[in-house]
């Protein structure tokens, strides 16, 4: 049976790991018990036909700022997001094209949220990514000691 939870709670198993949402396959945010780090399974665009790069990571930004807020962070808690870029035609070309189209529109989210100093970043080209979609990025936060004891 598949498991579909979207309520944005944190539940915490035996071992006193919080985990938000998801599915039977993955969690959408899990909190270790220090509640200092928070892991995000992968994020891709809910809508991807007729969609080009800059729509799909305008929609994949969004979600992750939905998801900082049901967790209780902002950007500023970001300290890494992984980035798979996949190109459908699979010449090295058009993905370098996506890298560097990706770089810009990243770099204007950076922009448009005041982060002067971003998270550590990986970026690779994929060989497929889930439901035909360009992009899917993996972020990791980081909740000050004050703030995850507050919690």
């Amino acid at each position: 049976m598949e498991r579909e939870d979207h309520s944005m709670e944190w539940k915490p198993n035996p071992l006193g790991i919080e985990f938000m949402g998801g599915t039977e396959l993955y969690s959408m945010a899990v909190r270790p018990p220090a509640g200092r780090q928070v892991l995000f399974s992968g994020i891709i665009p809910k809508q991807t036909e007729g969609c080009d790069l800059a729509a799909q990571v305008a929609d994949v930004l969004g979600q992750l700022m939905e998801r900082f807020g049901l967790a209780g962070l902002t950007v500023f808690n970001l300290i890494k997001i992984s980035v798979a870029l996949f190109d459908p035609d699979g010449k090295p070309t058009t993905c370098a094209a996506m890298y560097d189209e990706f770089n810009a529109l990243y770099r204007a989210w950076l922009a448009e949220h005041e982060v002067e100093l971003p998270p550590v970043r990986f970026c690779a080209g994929a060989s497929w990514v889930p439901k035909d979609s360009l992009i899917e990025v993996v972020p990791e936060c980081f909740e000050p000691a004050a703030i995850a004891t507050a919690a």
